[in-house]
């Protein structure tokens, strides 16, 4: 797993429990990590890709978003 790739999905996590589903776009995220959306969407084509690559995230590991 890249440090990019992690990053995004932390970021998409902080925004899914601050804002919800309906918040949650690459442009955000994008906005937050201070890089492109497109190199968001280099990682995760759609944004449902992202919740699901989110949530294995959080299945290999619960601790790391409950010791963030």
């Amino acid at each position: 797993m890249s440090e990019t790739w992690r990053e995004i999905l932390e970021t998409a996590g902080d925004i899914l429990i601050d804002s919800g589903y309906d918040a949650l776009t690459t442009e955000e995220i994008a906005d937050r990590l201070e890089m492109s959306h497109s190199g968001v969407h280099y990682h995760f084509e759609t944004k449902d890709d992202l919740l699901i690559a989110f949530v294995e995230y959080l299945i290999d590991d619960p601790k790391k978003k409950a010791d963030g």
